[in-house]
This record gives C-alpha cells, structure tokens and sequence, in this order.
C-alpha cells in the first residue's frame, strides 16, 4: 500500500492499483505472465515480479509510472523483500540478488534450486529457502552465506523473522523455528499434511495452513 492505494497483482498477470478506503480500481494495467508474488515498495519505486518473459524483475516510479528498470531472473514466484537500501529478489534461475534503487546489482547468492519462498531481512542478514529443501543465512551487505540448514523437503513458503525466531515451513510437514544468527533448531511443529504459504505470527501464537485445507495454531515459547 502507497498512500490510499493497494497494487494487487493477478495470475492473469495484471497489476491493479485500487482505492485501499474504497475498493474501486484507480489503475490497471497488463503484463501477459503470471504474477504470483506480492508487488513491493521499494524507495519511490513499485516492484514487482512475474513468472515468465525475458523481463520479469519490473522497477516502476510510483509518482508517475515510469519503467526504471528490468531484470531477468528466470522468472520470479517470490515476493521481494526491503533491506535498508537495497531490494533483495529470488528468482526459479536459483539466485538470491541483492540490487539498489537505480537497479546496479550489489551481490547474488547461488542455491542451487529454484526460489519459490519469499526472502526476509533482520539484523543485518538476509534469509532465503529454496526447493531443494535448503533454508540459508547470508550476509545482507555482501551476500555470502554464515549458515545452511536442510529440511527433507522443499520449501516452498515464504520465510519470516519474529520475536527473535527465523519461522520455516517446509513440505516435508514441518515448520521448523530457527535461531536466525546460527541456523540451529529452536523448535519444530509437527503437521500431517505439506505446507505451502508462510505461517502467520501473532504474539506467542503461530498460525499455520496446509494442504488439507486445515488451520492450526500453536503456542510458541
């Protein structure tokens, strides 16, 4: 949200801007590839990606609607996540990139796997999973990797930093609570089905769906 305006993207690959108080559509247009992430503010720019096309990393000036800039990351499923001055994407090439607001690239990080999980920054680091079940930490200044943890298997759900504890979920069923300066486990939630969308905190309490259709809450120390 800029303002009163929500920008929405679609699998139908439009980008929507809408009144946030309102509900009614104030802008729209089409980018002809699916757009399974959440767009991003980032500085005075929009960001967002798309799933195919040769320019799927899209930078555009809020105030006016300028293009600024592309990347091509071999598609992007991943919501982009802010760290200071930089914007930190994932792309299905595999590589987690960190790029400033003119788009110069300032590192990026190979995990051998596609990235369908969002990334999250805290304290200085960057977190990102990919599907060959492999959750890292990396440096958020230079990129290079201080820890590895491995599920048995991918992961597909978007990564979040709360009250101090790295949040995981994995499609091996598990959720796996981590101490985001070691990558060591702090705690893991046991489910009976796979995890596909991040789990939610609130407080103490983590609230978890998976593919039966279930949500479960538990308690977290």
């Amino acid at each position: 949200i800029v303002g009163n305006a929500m920008f929405i993207g679609t699998l139908q690959g439009e980008l929507h801007a809408v009144n946030a108080e309102t509900g009614k559509r104030i802008g729209y247009f089409k980018t002809f590839s699916p757009m399974q992430s959440s767009p991003t503010v980032f500085k005075n720019l929009l960001v967002y990606g798309t799933e195919s096309g040769k320019d799927n990393l899209i930078a555009y000036r809020v105030d006016d609607g300028e293009e600024m800039w592309t990347k091509d990351l071999g598609g992007v499923v991943a919501s982009p996540a802010v760290a200071d001055e930089y914007i930190i994407a994932a792309g299905l090439n595999g590589s987690v990139y960190s790029f400033d607001r003119y788009g110069t690239q300032q590192w990026s990080f190979d995990t051998e796997a596609p990235v369908r999980s969002s990334p999250c920054v805290w304290n200085g680091m960057v977190f990102c999973a990919s599907t060959n079940g492999r959750v890292f930490g990396l440096n958020a200044e230079t990129g290079t990797i201080v820890w590895k943890f491995t599920t048995r298997n991918a992961v597909y759900a978007g990564l979040t930093v709360s009250g101090g504890t790295l949040v995981a979920a994995s499609r091996d069923s598990s959720v796996y609570l981590l101490d985001p300066e070691r990558g060591t486990v702090r705690n893991q939630i046991r489910l009976e089905n796979k995890i596909m969308a991040a789990p939610a905190v609130s407080g103490t309490t983590i609230y978890v769906s998976s593919l039966d259709g279930s949500v479960s809450a538990f308690r977290i120390t």
